[in-house]
């Protein structure tokens, strides 16, 4: 279940990117597309199935690895958008061109 909720977190920051680069009618069509209509089909494929998951806790070893993540995640944000302009210059004198 937790897997089907990422998948449709990470399509739908890659229709805000995609926005964000000036190509919306992508965006659109991934959120329409992907969002809408297949991962919403294995939401309910697998609401239908019933399996029951064992509830645990985390532990220590998984909190730090989920900081760790998040932390490598928003270094990345970092260096897309502020550190490496010159990329984002070019990747919006692409878009123009097409």
């Amino acid at each position: 279940m937790y897997s089907i909720l990422s998948l449709v977190g990470c399509i739908f920051c890659s229709t805000i990117i995609l926005f964000i680069y000036g190509i919306e009618f992508m965006s659109f069509v991934y959120l329409v597309v992907y969002i809408g209509a297949i991962a919403i089909l294995f939401l309910f494929v697998i609401m239908m199935l019933n399996v029951n998951c064992i509830n645990s806790l985390p532990n220590k070893a998984s909190i730090s690895l989920s900081f760790l993540y998040a932390c490598l995640f928003f270094k990345c944000i970092y260096f897309i958008f502020l550190v490496n302009k010159k990329a984002h210059k070019k990747a919006k004198e692409i878009v123009k061109l097409y």
